[in-house]
């Protein structure tokens, strides 16, 4: 019987990479993005900017709890090192996505909305959002490096079990 692979195994391998994929290229591209239209239309980005943010942190959060999910059923089908290994650094970029949507991005929204973005209150939230920010796109980074070993081990052909050999009567024919 030749080694096999559980489908189910894979087709989580492939979810849980595409999840981590979207969500690392999502905070790449958003960083990028922002970064453009501020030094090219500061007016519009002023604007833009926080409808950006907005969107991206409910993309995140989707991301997150579905990537997490399956990163923890693909650890059930098949134990790895690896994979927990990508799924500590995927729960650390969580955890951050979470604080600063919950706990700093109302609180600038708020000072937005009020004309005070130039305030040092928001500045200091501001300066907290990318600390969040940064250190989850590291953890998902850290991820990113961890999903190669977590494949090769967690989805690496079983060994074909050995064949049970016949019992053997305990008494022989003379």
């Amino acid at each position: 019987m030749p080694p096999t692979t559980s489908r189910l195994t894979v087709v989580v391998a492939i979810l849980s990479t595409l999840s981590w994929a979207l969500w690392f290229g999502g905070i790449v591209a958003l960083f990028l993005f922002v970064s453009v239209m501020f030094r090219e239309s500061r007016p519009v980005a002023v604007d833009a900017a926080p409808m950006l943010f907005h969107a991206f942190e409910r993309y995140q959060l989707l991301l997150a709890a579905f990537g997490l999910v399956c990163l923890v059923l693909w650890r059930v089908l098949a134990p790895s090192r690896a994979i927990m290994v990508a799924f500590t650094f995927m729960a650390l970029a969580a955890v951050a996505a979470v604080l600063s949507t919950t706990l700093v991005t109302p609180r600038m929204e708020a000072l937005r909305r009020q004309g005070q973005s130039g305030s040092p209150e928001f500045r200091q939230l501001h300066g907290r959002s990318m600390m969040f920010y940064t250190a989850e796109a590291a953890m998902l980074l850290l991820a990113g490096v961890a999903l190669p070993s977590a494949i090769a081990q967690g989805c690496a052909p079983k060994p074909a079990r050995p064949a049970t050999p016949e019992t053997v009567p305990d008494t022989a024919a003379a």
